[in-house]
């Protein structure tokens, strides 16, 4: 018994250091530290922030494909009241052409007056 007693009598600082250990995690332990639940739950969150991601990312694929198909739609719409604008400033001048013609036929040098007026063009008459 007196080997006992020296021996902790000579080691009494690393029985303190165990018992304060002991005792510290006895009572500073959390319960709710578990590392697998809070692993499942980052992991969960993890899984819920990817999946937000992805409803985004499909919402603004859709929102594209939309945007591309109104755009495509409007181009055709403007390409057809161009092409109608055309054909009726077509038709337009060949009546203005026509009623020139009546109106100036007999006159050549009005009549290439009046046509480069309503055409554009530069007529040039022949001398003679």
């Amino acid at each position: 018994m007196k080997k006992i007693f020296l021996t902790l009598k000579k080691n009494w600082q690393i029985i303190i250091l165990i018992l304060g250990v002991l005792l510290s995690v006895v009572f500073f332990r959390r319960r709710d530290a578990d590392f697998t639940t809070k692993l499942r739950s980052i992991q969960l969150d993890h899984d819920q922030q990817i999946k937000k991601i992805s409803e985004s990312l499909e919402k603004e694929r859709r929102l594209r494909e939309l945007n591309e198909a109104k755009y495509q739609e409007i181009i055709a719409s403007i390409q057809l009241q161009y092409e109608s604008a055309k054909k009726e400033l077509t038709e337009k001048k060949k009546k203005q052409i026509e009623t020139i013609v009546s109106h100036h036929g007999n006159d050549p040098a009005e009549l290439a007056i009046q046509l480069s007026k309503v055409t554009g063009f530069d007529i040039i008459m022949p001398e003679g």
